[in-house]
């Protein structure tokens, strides 16, 4: 199967944007052209290993010199080393196909070349035919809603309830339950149907398939068994859940009403998962998704009204910014400051020619008492985008404020707790 977000837009949508759209329109939007894509093959000249997929984009567009492919870790890899040039082959098999069309043709070449096993597409199904959704019966839908950058990114609302806790002793959860929740919403078909491969999480996070499972394979099941034992999903698949294998499609329906978030939430895109998921850290992944969350989470983000005004007579009084002392920030989701910090210090980086996802802004200090050290006064976190300078400007001055000075004095002692 392709890495092209599969669906693309199909899956792309949140459910809040979904069922506003049938409750406005009263009909289901597709595409007007359904006989616009291709199957194309990229051949390895050295080890004749293939890549499979399909698109409706130009190849110019959708190949980018090999760069439309670095969501792909193992064909990127060898883009890098061998070249897109002088070491791919690039052949379109067919085009002006339909949607289920060239689904059906890209699982045939997938199959006949064994392209999973012995090449570079990733195994997000199961060949053999037990599919996870019947691809052939559907067709992507167009996405006119510009609150997604260029149709193709989609985002997930993760309820705080889950994010700012120690989610181990509130429900006993590892921190893979946040990859697990996106991923389920990721997938999500227009029906309310989704699924999982657990194989899918373990290449996302790292972590090496084994004979012998690790701890983690079970603490995914853990956590889709408390998601259907909370009614937030409904797992449908025939199989003994506690049997299931990496490949294996847990199939399951999202209860809406339950699973999404309406209020009280911190929105995550497609693009800073990948930002967080590609990264060259050798933290845990879901650590720095869990820190990323947490402080997303408390970032106030200004209501707009229809014209896209803000709707807060004074911003100055809700910057959208976020600060909190280190100790306490790590005591809350129970890691140590050690990898609180490494965390950051990812979110904060630039990687791959991105920009990083949080801005920090150092403040300085503060002398409360005269007979003691100065502390640190907590850093300032701000979401990478435009405008992002006057927020921070706004939460010195909220700061300053909140501790009830004039002015920060030079960084210098221990940080304020």
């Amino acid at each position: 199967m392709s890495d092209e977000h599969s669906f693309e837009v199909f899956i792309g949508l949140s459910a809040h944007k979904l069922n506003a759209r049938k409750m406005n329109m009263g009909v289901r939007i597709i595409n007007k052209n359904t006989n616009n894509y291709k199957v194309y093959i990229h051949t390895n000249i050295l080890n004749n290993k293939k890549y499979i997929g399909i698109t409706k984009t130009s190849e110019r567009e959708r190949w980018n010199n090999g760069n439309g492919y670095h969501k792909n870790q193992k064909f990127y890899k060898d883009i890098q080393k061998y070249g897109w040039v002088d070491g791919f082959t690039h052949e379109i098999i067919q085009d002006n196909l339909s949607y289920s069309e060239a689904r059906r043709l890209e699982k045939y070449y997938i199959s006949k070349y064994n392209s999973v096993s012995n090449g570079y597409n990733n195994e997000n199904f199961n060949l053999s035919g037990s599919l996870q959704f019947d691809f052939d019966n559907f067709i992507p839908i167009d996405n006119p809603d510009g609150e997604i950058n260029n149709n193709k990114e989609y985002f997930t609302r993760v309820p705080n309830e889950f994010i700012q806790i120690d989610i181990r002793k509130k429900y006993n959860l590892h921190r893979i339950f946040y990859v697990v929740y996106i991923l389920i919403d990721k997938h999500r078909s227009y029906e309310d149907k989704s699924y999982i491969v657990i194989s899918e999480i373990f290449d996302l996070c790292g972590y090496k398939l084994g004979k012998n499972k690790p701890k983690v394979f079970y603490e995914i099941i853990k956590c889709l068994l408390f998601l259907n034992e909370s009614n937030m999903i409904r797992i449908t698949s025939n199989f003994d859940i506690y049997a299931v294998g990496y490949t294996d499609c847990i199939q399951m329906d999202i209860i809406s009403s339950n699973f999404d978030a309406t209020d009280k939430f911190s929105k995550i895109t497609s693009s800073q998962l990948d930002f967080i998921m590609m990264s060259e850290s050798s933290i845990n992944k879901e650590n720095i998704l869990m820190a990323f969350l947490y402080i997303n989470s408390y970032i106030f983000i200004r209501p707009k009204n229809k014209n896209n005004e803000e709707t807060i007579s004074n911003p100055k009084s809700k910057p959208e910014a976020f600060f909190r002392s280190m100790e306490s920030m790590a005591k809350e989701l129970a890691i140590s400051k050690d990898t609180l910090n490494q965390c950051i210090q990812c979110l904060t980086s630039s990687s791959e020619n991105q920009k990083p996802l949080l801005i920090k802004r150092e403040v300085g200090s503060i002398q409360p008492d005269p007979k003691k050290p100065p502390q640190n006064v907590p850093n300032i976190y701000v979401l990478n985008k435009e405008g992002y300078e006057q927020e921070i400007e706004w939460a010195i001055l909220k700061m300053l404020e909140v501790y009830n000075v004039d002015s920060f004095g030079e960084l210098t002692g221990k940080d304020v707790k």
